[in-house]
């Protein structure tokens, strides 16, 4: 009975000889670089999204109502035309989707397009 030096498997290319690598060897680090993903900030991506999404689910229907409008690109005047609310009732409103999405006032931000870009993000999670 004849034993074989290197036992029958799958063929997956020429055997290195001992001692030898075949092709470039790679650092420890460049190794654990190309296991990780390729979109390393998905984890973050993704938290974003889901705070967002409870940022709102905190509007009430009524702000749910108004930013609806906003997203329409309906002034405060036309909100309170649709709704049949008071100007201050709507500004009373849009100062709470404000506060609860996180916009605080800020130079060379507009809160209301903030606003509506997360709530059009929302509606179409693919978009981004």
């Amino acid at each position: 009975m004849q034993v074989c030096a290197n036992p029958p498997g799958p063929a997956v290319g020429p055997r290195p000889s001992p001692g030898r690598a075949v092709g470039p060897r790679r650092s420890p680090e460049s190794a654990v670089a190309a296991a990780v993903p390729q979109d390393a900030q998905a984890p973050q991506q993704h938290l974003a999204r889901v705070q967002q999404h409870r940022r709102l689910g905190s509007l009430t229907p009524r702000e749910r109502d108004v930013l609806d409008l906003m997203a329409q690109g309906r002034t405060n005047a036309g909100i309170c035309a649709e709704l049949f609310l008071s100007a201050g009732a709507v500004e009373k409103h849009v100062t709470s989707i404000f506060s609860k999405l996180d916009l605080a006032p800020a130079a060379g931000d507009h809160r209301r397009v903030l606003a509506v870009l997360q709530h059009l993000q929302a509606a179409s999670p693919g978009v981004a």
